[in-house]
């Protein structure tokens, strides 16, 4: 009986995988298998999520607000407001449940409220990486929002 290592290429996201044994091969009595062996089928997912970041209103005056939407390439777990680093320029409130928007993407959303008394035209959202998808994949990078 002999064990072999099989690691799946990057990238890769595959519901129906299966090994084929040939018949070039045989037991100790020269026997040769009949016919191939098909494993059971598996699945790989080593693919990477991405999520965007979109910006109702990138133009805030005080008392303004803008919705800020996180839209994920496939369902993803662990997400949270504790996962976006933004300027020291604001807040937000409460992250919305997750909605499947039915094409394979995954988006949460939540209102973004500008300090007061600030005057700033560079400001970023960046969303980390201790989210992964229901695979255990984690993104490559941080992903920062437009300014």
């Amino acid at each position: 009986f002999r064990r072999v290592l099989f690691r799946s290429a990057d990238d890769i996201e595959d519901t129906s995988n299966i090994f084929t044994i040939g018949q070039s091969w045989s037991d100790l009595a020269d026997n040769a298998p009949a016919a191939p062996t098909n494993s059971p089928n598996y699945s790989v997912d080593t693919k990477r999520p991405t999520v965007a970041i979109s910006i109702a209103d990138n133009a805030l005056k005080a008392g303004d607000s803008t919705l800020v939407s996180f839209t994920f390439s496939e369902d993803v777990q662990n997400f949270s407001l504790d996962d976006i680093s933004s300027s020291p320029n604001g807040f937000f409130g409460p992250l919305s449940n997750k909605i499947n928007n039915g094409d394979g993407t995954f988006s949460y959303s939540a209102t973004f409220s500008p300090a007061d008394d600030i005057e700033d035209t560079s400001n970023i959202f960046t969303i980390g990486q201790s989210w992964s998808d229901l695979a255990d994949n984690a993104p490559a990078a941080p992903t920062n929002s437009p300014n």
